[in-house]
């Protein structure tokens, strides 16, 4: 019997039941539990995986929202490039995602949604996580989903519908692996992809889950045909 393709979604280690932020603990997210019934899950922790250990010290992101950095509440240390060095080194797993789910509010993994900290005091101003930061630089098509979303049951159903879509994509895009960067029809499939992404955002969860089971039967059954 032919199998499914499983398509990959990058979740921050804590939503998992992960014991590994700063104070040790999870902040375990059933739905996110829940994601490996249909896809693999692949785990992160860039705090960790910068090597600051668990339990470890708070940071926060300070700066101008152009150019902010991560520093150590205690004594201000910069650990910036530490977190960037991790999600470079990460790179090509995070190439095998269909997208990611990530903490909220985290100075590594906010999805606009980390609090900007100058002189002590917030200033009302949410960006990026650092490691958000990198994934959204080098793959600017993945859809991300802030995990204060995941709740909300909408939100969550047009998120697996574009991930599906871009996994499925980037799996298309591997077929033409030998074509310079750039070249059709790697274009045209990016291309398309912001105005499918705003269409998937008009839908109701009972079309977006609708449109998800298609899709995955139609390239279940063009892989059949391939044989």
């Amino acid at each position: 019997m032919l199998q499914k393709r499983t398509l990959k979604i990058g979740v921050s280690a804590c939503l998992m039941g992960m014991p590994v932020r700063y104070d040790g603990t999870a902040k375990t997210s059933a739905d996110c539990q829940q994601l490996a019934d249909s896809f693999e899950v692949i785990t992160f922790c860039p705090e960790v995986g910068a090597g600051m250990g668990v339990p470890r010290p708070t940071i926060y992101l300070t700066g101008e929202i152009a150019a902010y950095q991560a520093r150590l509440h205690h004594n201000n240390q910069d650990v910036t490039l530490a977190l960037e060095h991790y999600s470079q080194s990460r790179r090509n797993e995070l190439a095998q995602l269909s997208g990611c789910i990530l903490k909220s509010r985290s100075p590594s993994c906010g999805v606009n949604s980390a609090p900007l900290v100058n002189d002590g005091q917030a200033t009302g101003e949410l960006v990026d996580g650092i490691f958000t930061q990198v994934i959204r630089a080098e793959f600017p098509d993945m859809p991300i989903l802030d995990s204060d979303d995941v709740d909300d049951e909408l939100a969550l159903a047009q998120f697996l519908l574009k991930a599906t879509v871009y996994g499925h994509a980037e799996l298309c895009l591997g077929d033409f692996a030998w074509l310079p960067q750039g070249s059709d029809p790697e274009l045209k499939i990016r291309r398309l992809l912001p105005d499918i992404y705003k269409k998937i955002e008009t839908l109701s969860i009972d079309k977006c889950e609708q449109f998800r089971a298609q899709f995955e039967d139609g390239q279940q059954n063009n892989r059949r045909a391939e044989r």
